[in-house]
């Protein structure tokens, strides 16, 4: 159960993301989407940097509040009643602070009219000059990101989740613009040293995607050892490591991978980050690894039951029609007998009875119309499933995007956190109830995703901000 878990991670911490809301149509591949403070300043009312003079705690016995004064120091975007620099203002709330230290401060209009101040944020000098030289937000993103590309691990913590962020919140057509300007022998170092006990290991997966654009061969040795070094712990961002070393060595790189990830009997953590990979690889890797190779890789993970429902749709969305025989033996067996690995059987039966004939061999003909044999089997065998394959799956063809990250022709996650899946049909599909074999396992996915993000915040979020939140 351990191992099915780890193994699954990545998949709920993805699944987590679209079910509370997070945007990542425009995403690049392998990042997780941020606020930036750029945005933060643009969706405030009012936005400063101001510096602390004084403050009254609060009082919770006498439900006193508190109060701050503080003054404001620079102006980053006015209110309807400005604030010059040099006025004093008076927060409502404790928060505290050392006389002369800075900080920055939002405000936002609360039911209307009223205008409420966040918590404020600490701003080292790094920070401010960093938001001060910042390039306009109306830019096109190549023009802007190269700017935050020299900021990427900064020492200030802030200021390196926020010029990732900004790439987080890119495309990766325009990332992918911008390879050669990245800097190629520190990617290695950030994807390959320690990171435990920083924010850099929620970043790892973009810096190996990263890679993959702009590395060399010596590169591709480096993280090749890297991914095959043995590894008990649940390694985040290892799907963009192994998307970058594939897009480095091709389709040698990823039969390596696939005969180490997938040796047969062995239970791996890492074979879900494999299939992200693969599907990155179908979605931006723009021919360079052919289809057929990539149909290979992905359905050697049928094999595996506790992963076999995420990759079934995705083989037949790719039109891979060396599955129709096998599928229906597996339907019935025990180690496969559950709603969502069923529904998806079903759902690839769906989607390959639906291809045209028209110029394909006599041979894809004959599958094709198998297939339709085989759904209507099932649909005899469990109409319900079939049922719930139709309602609940989209009609995607293979030259539709699944990956909620593709904005381009393919030319996948990271999204990863995150990582090309089928998008939020897939994800709700699976999330839904199903039968004793697959339910408990997916409950412990929701909460071990709840938790991973969590944990993920709190080392990610920028310090110093002196408040719960917006009052």
């Amino acid at each position: 159960m351990l191992q099915t878990i780890r193994s699954r991670l990545g998949s709920a911490l993805l699944m987590m993301g679209l079910l509370f809301g997070v945007s990542s149509a425009h995403a690049c591949p392998f990042c997780s989407p941020n606020v930036t403070l750029s945005e933060r300043i643009d969706q405030a009312h009012a936005a400063y940097l101001v510096e602390w003079i004084a403050g009254v705690p609060g009082n919770a016995e006498l439900r006193e509040t508190g109060r701050t004064e503080v003054q404001i120091a620079q102006v980053f975007k006015q209110g309807a009643e400005p604030l010059p620099v040099g006025d004093p203002l008076s927060l409502p709330d404790y928060s505290p602070g050392r006389p002369g230290e800075q900080f920055l401060l939002f405000g936002q209009l609360r039911e209307g009219e009223v205008l409420r101040w966040d918590g404020l944020l600490t701003c080292s000098p790094e920070l401010r000059q960093y938001l001060s030289s910042r390039p306009d937000p109306s830019l096109p993103a190549t023009e802007r990101l190269p700017y935050f590309i020299s900021y990427l691990e900064h020492p200030d913590e802030t200021i390196a989740v926020d010029a990732y962020s900004e790439f987080a919140n890119a495309r990766y057509d325009e990332v992918r613009t911008l390879a050669s300007e990245f800097p190629r022998e520190r990617l290695v170092a950030w994807v390959t040293e320690p990171a435990a006990e920083s924010g850099r290991v929620a970043r790892i997966g973009f810096y190996g995607m990263l890679l993959g654009l702009c590395g060399n061969d010596a590169d591709a040795d480096v993280i090749e050892r890297y991914i095959l070094a043995p590894s008990d712990e649940l390694r985040l961002g290892i799907e963009g490591v192994m998307a970058g070393y594939i897009m480095l060595r091709g389709e040698r790189g990823l039969q390596l991978l696939a005969d180490n990830v997938l040796q047969p009997g062995r239970e791996s953590s890492e074979a879900y980050p494999f299939q992200q990979a693969v599907s990155f690889q179908w979605e931006f890797g723009n021919g360079r690894i052919s289809k057929a190779a990539l149909r290979a890789a992905l359905r050697r993970l049928v094999d595996d039951p506790k992963l076999a429902d995420l990759v079934i749709v995705d083989l037949g969305r790719w039109e891979d029609l060396q599955l129709v025989d096998r599928l229906i033996d597996l339907y019935g067996r025990p180690e496969y007998a559950n709603l969502p690995t069923q529904t998806a059987i079903a759902r690839y039966y769906l989607t390959i009875s639906e291809l045209a004939p028209a110029g394909r061999t006599s041979e894809e003909q004959d599958q094709i119309r198998r297939a339709g044999l085989k759904l209507a089997e099932l649909r005899q065998r469990d109409p319900e499933v079939v049922e719930r394959a139709e309602h609940r799956f989209p009609r995607l063809s293979s030259t539709d995007s699944a990956s909620p990250h593709a904005t381009a022709p393919p030319t996948a996650a990271i999204s990863l956190p995150a990582g090309p899946t089928a998008g939020m049909a897939r994800a709700e599909s699976q999330l839904s109830e199903a039968d004793g074999s697959g339910y408990s396992v997916w409950r412990l996915m929701m909460m071990a995703g709840l938790a991973a993000g969590i944990i993920y915040g709190i080392v990610t979020w920028p310090r110093g901000d002196r408040s719960p939140g917006p009052r």
